[in-house]
């Protein structure tokens, strides 16, 4: 866990979730921190962040920029991200931009939509005074380019244009 309050312009929520459930974390962070004011979200671990975890995010007008590592779970983040809110701002109202760096797109299921194809359909569905600027996949595992070719439909993609397809295991 890491976190840096002191330079407002650089206001981050740095999470590493290797043996702790968000769940568990964030109401004490909350307690302890103003996080009202975070305007980046570094999330790392294989613990899928529950529903009510991404909500307290979403609702944050200040978040413009969340990145992706690893094995970070997406399906409980793309719930939030069209989630209907009680305010008239959309989810994430402040988000501009989504990095994903070496991040797993495959999916297990061959009956669910591929991630992307969900993330597309939750960016297309943003209204458009609220559209994300960027984003930005590295080393992404299970990206095709017909994905990304669909995400540039609605957002700026930043893509290092491979493709990899390695085992799961790897």
């Amino acid at each position: 866990f890491g976190a840096n309050f002191e330079d407002e312009s650089d206001t981050g929520l740095v999470i590493y979730l290797p043996r702790i459930s968000i769940g568990t974390l964030l109401p004490k962070l909350k307690a302890v921190f103003d996080l009202t004011s975070v305007r980046q979200l570094k999330i790392s671990g294989e613990h899928t962040p529950v529903v009510e975890a991404w909500l307290f995010f979403a609702s944050l007008k200040s978040l413009e920029k969340i990145t992706f590592y690893a094995k970070t779970p997406m399906d409980t983040f793309l719930i939030a991200m069209t989630h209907e809110q009680a305010s008239t701002l959309p989810p994430f109202p402040g988000l501009g931009e989504l990095i994903f760096d070496w991040m797993d797109f495959q999916q297990s299921g061959k009956q669910s939509p591929s991630i992307l194809s969900s993330l597309y359909e939750a960016l297309k569905a943003r209204p458009s005074s609220h559209q994300l600027s960027k984003v930005k996949i590295t080393n992404g595992l299970g990206v095709k380019n017909i994905d990304v070719d669909r995400l540039k439909g609605v957002v700026d993609v930043e893509w290092d244009g491979v493709e990899n397809n390695f085992l799961r295991e790897c």
